[in-house]
């Protein structure tokens, strides 16, 4: 099953989500504020996508990150950090078997082969 992780009332959720019912495609959504990836899955995302893409560094949460944390951001601690703020993390998350797409983009997904 394709997973999405989001935030239900984030607009690029939103609009991925309002994608996939037009495509009578059923997903997975994993709400971030409800259901964490643990260290295990942060880590696996991050492998695919890489930390500095994951950390959505335009959101209120990272501006509201002390200083001192979010310049000595690397990639063990943008584990911690998403751990502790999960909205941090740039969204959706689209989760496909071994590939991973970060926000959204309507013609990106149109070119995705997904079953």
């Amino acid at each position: 099953m394709i997973k999405l992780y989001g935030i239900p009332n984030c607009d690029s959720c939103r609009n991925a989500l309002k994608w996939f019912k037009a495509k009578g495609m059923s997903i997975e959504l994993i709400n971030l504020r409800e259901t964490m990836p643990g260290k295990t899955q942060l880590k696996k995302l991050q492998k695919l996508a890489g930390w500095e893409s994951l950390i959505n560094k335009r959101s209120a949460t990272w501006r509201k990150i002390p200083e001192f944390d979010r310049q000595n951001t690397d990639a063990k601690s943008a584990i911690e950090l998403m751990l502790s703020y999960p909205t941090v993390i740039k969204r959706p998350i689209l989760e496909l078997e071994d590939q991973v797409m970060l926000g959204f983009d309507n013609d990106t997904y149109e070119s995705l082969k997904l079953k």
